[in-house]
């Protein structure tokens, strides 16, 4: 029953034209279709293309003709990105149950507190440090054994226990990641009037969609309205 219905359905079908673990290389338009080069030395060739790739790493890639001005100074940092880190620890029971807590929180600081594991089996349990903007910036300069203590220092005020409980822990920093270079757009209101209509604009036979190419940035609904965007115009330009 998973593959009926969403994306897994919708992968079913074009199976055989899904490609993991290529990183593209360069994108060229040659008359009336487009040669996709990878990092292990496969060529693809489409009628046209929609690229997602965020802007932070968008000129990883080659284009041949190069895009716009425009596109590529938003691309090079002049459409601001925020930063987004999270840290997961794992404890050896949920004790903040135990003083009636949910394991939710908020902090003074651009940072939320989750606790993602609340409906699952068993004794053990997790608590997210969910970071954003200059925060996370400044946590990310910090070396490993820094981040979790500043965690669990700040944790153990709202969850006493929590050093007790520790067992291990994993972060994941968007701007530290190598094919998204931050969480999400987050220009300023200059910026989106001199970028905002050229980051999703289509290039000859290439499309682009993605959170900072919508006018809802950061979230799913924006990615989605791109989307359709792209695709309507994929549709109205035929070949």
């Amino acid at each position: 029953l998973k593959y009926l219905y969403g994306p897994l359905a919708f992968a079913q079908s074009l199976n055989e034209f899904i490609f993991f673990n290529a990183v593209v290389t360069s994108v060229e338009q040659i008359d009336e279709q487009v040669l996709i080069n990878t990092e292990d030395g496969q060529l693809h060739n489409a009628d046209r293309v929609l690229c997602s790739v965020p802007l932070p790493v968008l000129n990883n890639i080659q284009f041949l003709p190069a895009l716009s001005s425009l596109k590529t100074e938003a691309a090079n940092g002049a459409y601001h990105y925020s930063p987004s880190t999270r840290l997961f620890s794992q404890f050896e029971q949920r004790f903040w149950q135990n003083m009636d807590l949910n394991g939710w929180g908020e902090t003074d600081r651009p940072e939320e507190i989750w606790q993602p594991s609340w409906d699952d089996p068993g004794p053990r349990g997790i608590v997210m440090s969910y970071i954003r903007g200059s925060a996370a910036a400044q946590f990310d300069g910090l070396t490993p054994q820094q981040q979790l203590d500043s965690v669990l220092q700040k944790w153990d005020i709202a969850f006493p226990g929590v050093s007790t409980n520790y067992l291990s822990h994993h972060v994941f920093s968007w701007a530290n990641e190598a094919y998204s270079g931050g969480a999400f757009a987050n220009p300023s209101s200059e910026q989106e009037a001199i970028y905002g209509e050229h980051v999703g604009s289509a290039e000859g036979r290439v499309h682009f969609a993605g959170e900072h190419a919508s006018n809802f940035h950061a979230w799913i609904q924006g990615a989605l309205e791109s989307g359709i965007r792209a695709a309507r115009e994929i549709h109205s330009a035929g070949g």
